[in-house]
């Protein structure tokens, strides 16, 4: 089967979207799948990326990943996010389209990560829409927003014009859409509630490889350390709920608990965390290490001693079934779709997004880490059971379902 993956996400950069979206393209092709790739590479700030080998391969036309040998690649380029520029990268999404088929042939099936990429294809071919965030259902899609804590009527987002415009959009492209695959039910549930039947809407949970994650596992503490370490790993933002951790952090070094933080990633609240932090005599108990090489990630879980994901609106991402893998007490706030995925008391310790509320169970996990070993082994035992690397294919026989019996019109 001919299968085109359009994403706004894709190695080499990095990310739990990357993560993801890269082990199915590799999932597909090893399986004999003949699987090609547009990757939407929004680049107006592509100097973030320090690397060279980096900017080079997201601004080349095509390139062929080590991974992915036989894989065609191709970057569009989106150099801001608004008209006529995402037009025109929409137009120019159409032209590849265009130009792969004439030369290779067409696709049986083409899945696409974002919504408004349905635009340029017709109603006649067979579409996948695999959604990572509440794009149909939030007009302002580049979280947080406020209507992912209300209760989903009318997105107060943005301004009457612009959600009007924004609905039109998705009437259209949600009509060409054979099939909507989320990740969990919590986002199933409020998909439906635009009126979008349920009986197009596919829940596959997340996947992931937790053999990757025994370096962590084995190095894991029976004993509580003298000096408590608490982690964090994710993007350094509002959405994460970094900033309420910090101030967690900041009330139990206040009663003189023992502990330090450990921060792993980067974002655009890095600095300004780090100032907070210096203010308040705590910067040299909170390390900050940047991003890191996936590779390299099992060594870095290893060194803490539980973790902290405190998003004030969902936490059910890459980034916690990580963290599920480690081996390590989870603290997590009861927001979005954490408790599909999450019980308290089994496999987290669940708080609200409060600093004080997270203060409070950081402190619990430090006064009862001897008695709670086990909520990490039942967070392992629910990856295995729920989120392993069987939801793969799974995945895979879905597509082929939705391709099933259809014959591709150039």
């Amino acid at each position: 089967m001919r299968i085109l993956e359009i994403c706004n996400h894709f190695p080499p950069t990095t990310g739990g979207s990357e993560t993801h979206n890269f082990s199915i393209v590799k999932y597909l092709h090893d399986q004999g799948h003949d699987v090609e790739v547009i990757a939407v590479r929004g680049v107006q700030n592509y100097e973030f990326f320090s690397y060279e080998d980096i900017r080079n391969s997201i601004l080349s036309n095509e390139f062929i990943h080590p991974e992915l040998a036989g894989v065609h690649i191709h970057n569009v380029i989106l150099k801001k996010y608004k008209f006529p520029d995402n037009y025109i990268c929409y137009y120019n999404i159409w032209k590849k389209i265009r130009q792969i088929e004439k030369e290779r042939g067409p696709f049986d099936l083409i899945e696409i990560h974002f919504l408004p990429f349905a635009l340029v294809l017709s109603n006649k071919r067979k579409i996948a829409l695999a959604i990572h965030s509440f794009t149909v259902v939030c007009v302002k899609y580049h979280s947080p927003a406020q209507c992912h804590r209300s209760a989903f009527g009318r997105c107060k987002c943005v301004g009457l014009i612009r959600y009007v415009y924004w609905r039109l959009i998705n009437v259209i492209c949600m009509h060409k859409v054979d099939k909507i695959i989320v990740k969990y039910d919590y986002m199933g549930r409020n998909i439906a509630k635009r009126k979008v039947p349920k009986n197009k809407i596919a829940t596959i949970p997340h996947w992931i490889n937790y053999e990757n994650f025994q370096g962590a596992i084995a190095q894991k503490k029976s004993d509580k350390p003298e000096i408590f370490t608490y982690g964090f790993l994710g993007r350094i933002d509002e959405f994460k709920g970094i900033d309420s951790i910090i101030q967690a952090f900041k009330i139990i070094r206040d009663k003189k608990v023992k502990a330090r933080m450990l921060i792993i990633g980067d974002g655009p609240l890095k600095k300004e965390l780090e100032d907070f932090c210096k203010q308040n005599n705590i910067f040299e108990d909170a390390n900050f290490v940047g991003s890191i090489g996936h590779n390299q990630l099992s060594n870095y879980l290893s060194l803490a001693d539980a973790f902290v994901v405190a998003s004030p609106y969902d936490n059910y991402n890459w980034s916690l079934l990580e963290l599920m893998c480690s081996g390590k007490p989870i603290i997590a706030t009861n927001t979005g779709g954490t408790c599909d995925i999450l019980i308290d008391g089994y496999n987290s310790i669940l708080s609200d997004p409060s600093p004080d509320s997270i203060a409070e169970k950081m402190e619990y996990v430090y006064d009862n880490y001897d008695s709670i070993v086990q909520i990490s082994e039942n967070a392992l035992q629910t990856i295995i059971k729920k989120h392993s690397m069987r939801n793969l294919k799974l995945y895979e026989e879905l597509l082929v379902d939705i391709a099933t019996d259809y014959k591709t019109i150039i």
